[in-house]
């Protein structure tokens, strides 16, 4: 849009001569991942300590086996068809064997801190239990990205606009 291709009302707000008045940032399709949490009482799951410890490096070094041979990635994948009028699946379930898998920086010890107002003290990457990710695969919601600034550097506003068809409710639900 900082060329001038996009929609004029959006383009004059910055200032920026209109070249071509097209939906430029219009109908942005997001499939949505819902990231669903369970604490588990059972020791299998990927924890900070585990990655972290001697017994892990050692085992995977001699044996090649243990915490460090295991992918972090999803190890199970759900394909689901909600819909009988359709042959195509709908929804995506990965399962993570962790509820919040520890990022590079907290494995070595930098601070770093991620707000996150839904789930704070809920758990951390020491937590036992399972994450499961339902995606939308084909959502019907339309959202739309926009001209923060006229500066090359500054990102886009992005407005996903997620779940605002009844549609993509229904079929998250099913």
């Amino acid at each position: 849009m900082l060329d001038g291709i996009g929609p004029a009302d959006e383009l004059n707000k910055h200032k920026i001569p209109v070249v071509a008045d097209l939906p430029v940032g219009k109908g942005l399709k997001d499939p949505m991942k819902l990231w669903l949490r369970y604490k588990s009482d059972s020791k299998v799951s990927v924890t900070r300590d585990k990655l972290t410890s001697a017994r892990s490096f050692l085992e995977y070094y001699f044996y090649k086996a243990g915490t460090w041979s295991d992918t972090l990635q999803s190890l199970t994948t759900v394909f689901v068809n909600t819909k009988k009028t359709s042959t195509q699946p709908d929804v995506n379930i990965n399962m993570l064997r962790a509820v919040a898998l520890p990022n590079q920086a907290e494995i070595l010890g930098v601070k770093y801190e991620l707000e996150d107002p839904f789930n704070a003290g809920l758990y951390d990457s020491n937590t036992e239990g399972f994450t499961f990710i339902p995606t939308l695969l084909h959502p019907t919601s339309s959202g739309q990205v926009k001209l923060r600034s006229t500066g090359i550097h500054d990102p886009p506003l992005i407005d996903p606009r997620y779940l605002t068809s009844d549609e993509d409710v229904d079929t998250l639900l099913a």
